[in-house]
């Protein structure tokens, strides 16, 4: 179809498979992140696009009010639960893998070079 050389495939192969996911990443990580980022510096109420720029007067609000600062107490649960989730999920996944050797499902070989031991 077309004459191109096997570089110039390799290169368009390579931009191509890595464009899609640096855009999405982009677009739906890092863009939305900063935003926040720059909207925790503003006094907007998240109504229309009235919003003044305060600085660091909403983090200074957050860290002098304890009923305020009481709301990470919750978030510190769900955050220590997954890290002792994560910590706990290798064991198992070792575990499955031991008893899934020799049998028809067990994972490609390729799989379990990536992963490290």
């Amino acid at each position: 179809m077309f004459n191109l050389s096997y570089k110039t495939q390799r290169i368009l192969i390579l931009f191509g498979f890595l464009t899609i996911p640096v855009l999405l990443s982009l677009t739906f990580s890092y863009y939305p992140a900063l935003s926040l980022l720059y909207y925790s510096f503003t006094d907007w109420s998240g109504l229309g696009w009235d919003m003044n720029w305060v600085g660091f007067d909403n983090y200074k609000e957050i860290f002098s009010r304890p009923e305020i600062f009481g709301v990470f107490k919750n978030n510190a649960y769900y955050f220590v639960g997954g890290l002792a989730t994560d910590g706990r999920r290798p064991l198992f996944r070792d575990r499955a893998d031991q008893q899934a050797q020799g049998t028809e499902h067990f994972p490609f070989d390729a799989v379990h070079s990536l992963r490290a031991s």
